[in-house]
């Protein structure tokens, strides 16, 4: 009977020991730091059921209250949705800094994830084969992107990669076949071997930052060949004027510029002056000589500023005895009639 007793508190403890939770609240169960009242979130554990756990919408609380205590949850843990192949919808509370390794590793469902800006690292394979995932944007505050972190989303198009992130690891996109656009911060400093390993459609990267700082980014020489191919788009351009076409008084002006680093263009309007205005009201009487406003807007309707063509003098009761007109550009002749013609109304 003793001996029966003592397999009976050894199954126990081995039961205890497949519990890899140690509370379940509202659905979701959680690991507790008693010592400093924080939460983990986590997986039931009873050998390998962990892929039935989670389904639908998950809304991920701030904080759980256990025993009247109250806990911040700060982490999502290792597993903890390991496999959940009907996990369809994910929001992440602003308390959580981290996403553990195969976090959510097959879940293959999985379509909408909403992450906050407090995450700083996400895992490795913490996104593996999220096949339904289509858009995905890593917070400011995330510094690592862990080995296969997104590895195997064949429906990943694009993806946007914070400033505050330093390190790519190893097949962190790799296999995602879809992926045609991608902005990464001007922070990155290293993107290591197979990071974008068969990212075929891979065509375009907006980089955040100047084209010499992209060239002092270490990329691994092995699998990143989609990487390299693609169209890099600077942040910062040094541009140079290409053609001028100035602007009339009835046609507007372009400028085109292009970048000495790559093929950007930028092309600027210069809106010809389209209406005018004669404002007396900044006129001073008793024979004191002010400068009238002269209010000319372009064809966009923005008032050009800087246009002062007109002196004007008074006597003392008002009559104008004097007038000079000073056109910014002799040949604006229809500036200087619109004048004459405004000071003679």
């Amino acid at each position: 009977m003793k001996r029966f007793y003592s397999l009976l508190i050894l199954l126990f403890g081995v039961l205890c020991t497949l519990m890899a939770h140690d509370v379940v609240v509202n659905g979701i169960y959680y690991n507790l730091d008693n010592t400093n009242k924080t939460a983990k979130v986590t997986y039931k554990g009873i050998s390998g059921s962990s892929e039935k756990e989670y389904s639908g919408s998950v809304i991920i609380p701030s904080s759980i209250t256990y025993n009247s205590e109250i806990y911040s949850v700060t982490s999502i843990g290792a597993d903890a949705f390991y496999e959940c192949s009907n996990l369809q919808n994910l929001t992440i509370a602003d308390s959580i800094t981290s996403i553990g390794e195969d976090a959510f590793y097959n879940c293959d469902s999985l379509c909408n994830v909403i992450i906050p800006d407090t995450i700083t690292s996400i895992g490795d394979c913490a996104f593996w084969n999220c096949e339904s995932l289509q858009n995905f944007k890593i917070s400011n505050n995330v510094d690592y992107i862990g080995r296969s972190a997104f590895a195997s989303c064949n429906n990943l198009k694009t993806i946007t990669i914070g400033n505050n992130v330093e390190h790519i690891d190893e097949g962190a996109f790799s296999d995602s076949t879809s992926l045609h656009s991608i902005t990464i911060g001007k922070n990155v400093g290293y993107i290591y071997d197979y990071a974008f390993y068969e990212c075929y459609s891979l065509s375009d990267v907006y980089y955040k930052g100047t084209k010499a700082q992209w060239n002092e980014i270490y990329i691994g020489d092995y699998g990143n060949y989609s990487l390299q191919d693609a169209t890099i788009h600077y942040n910062s351009h040094n541009l140079v004027r290409v053609s001028y076409t100035k602007a009339t008084l009835a046609k507007n002006g372009v400028v085109v510029s292009k970048c000495t680093d790559c093929d950007y263009k930028k092309t600027t309007v210069i809106y010809y002056p389209k209406t005018f205005s004669f404002s007396p009201a900044a006129c001073t009487y008793n024979g004191k000589v002010q400068t009238p406003a002269v209010i000319i807007k372009d064809a966009n309707g923005k008032t050009i500023s800087g246009n002062t063509f007109a002196v004007v003098s008074y006597d003392e009761n008002g009559e104008t005895y004097e007038c000079a007109i000073k056109p910014q550009r002799a040949s604006d002749k229809a500036i200087l009639n619109m004048l004459i013609k405004a000071l003679n109304a």
